[in-house]
């Protein structure tokens, strides 16, 4: 663990800054006993996610072992142990921190060799997805009215699973709050690309 005056600081911050975000009841909770501070890793954000999975389709494409390993070389998102250990422990690759750079780059290799048919198959389940979603902007993007652009999304099977709204928000450049309800975040897709659509058509008319 981390013990320098600089690391303590930057902890001492953060709890300082967290701590100035609390209500007055939330802080009284915490005094009392009734509240618990909880450390939560963020985790990857989907851009990186998407990165990490293509490495990872490129890899178990590749037949031959030197180009396997030349594609792990020149990928910056894995140019150091520390970036290889977090692709590792995104996929559950076994590794341990001792270990050098020359094997983890070993136990990947051999993780997606064992693994190859069962990660191409994903990839290409995810490729025909994101046409799907690809297809089903396109579509909103024609659609002029309201209630037909509801029940076209209330229609799509795609579109039951609530990972798949926040794919298509991102398509379409509409902000979502990951932790919206799926009726919201139909609700705001709609109202950022069909009603702002039409709110544009009515004025070029006027104009």
């Amino acid at each position: 663990m981390a013990n320098s005056k600089k690391d303590f600081n930057i902890v001492l911050k953060i709890f300082i800054d967290f701590i100035n975000t609390l209500t007055e009841d939330q802080f009284s909770n915490l005094v009392n006993g009734s509240a618990d501070i909880k450390y939560q890793d963020k985790g990857l954000d989907n851009d990186k996610k998407e990165i990490y999975t293509n490495i990872l389709y490129k890899i178990a494409i590749e037949d031959n072992i030197e180009e396997k390993t030349k594609i792990i070389a020149c990928s910056e998102e894995l140019s150091t142990k520390s970036k290889l250990l977090e692709f590792c422990k995104y996929f559950k690759i076994c590794y341990k921190s001792k270990d050098t750079i020359d094997i983890i780059i070993k136990n990947i290799i051999e993780f997606i060799d064992k693994n190859k048919e069962s990660i191409i198959y994903k990839y290409s389940m995810a490729e025909n997805l994101e046409e799907n979603i690809d297809k089903i902007a396109q579509r909103l993007e024609e659609i002029m009215d309201i209630v037909e652009a509801r029940s076209f999304m209330s229609k799509s099977k795609i579109l039951e699973n609530k990972s798949n709204l926040l794919k298509l928000s991102k398509k379409l450049n509409v902000f979502i709050d990951r932790d919206s309800t799926r009726e919201i975040i139909v609700d705001n897709i709609i109202r950022s690309v069909v009603e702002a659509k039409i709110r544009s058509y009515t004025i070029r008319k006027k104009i």
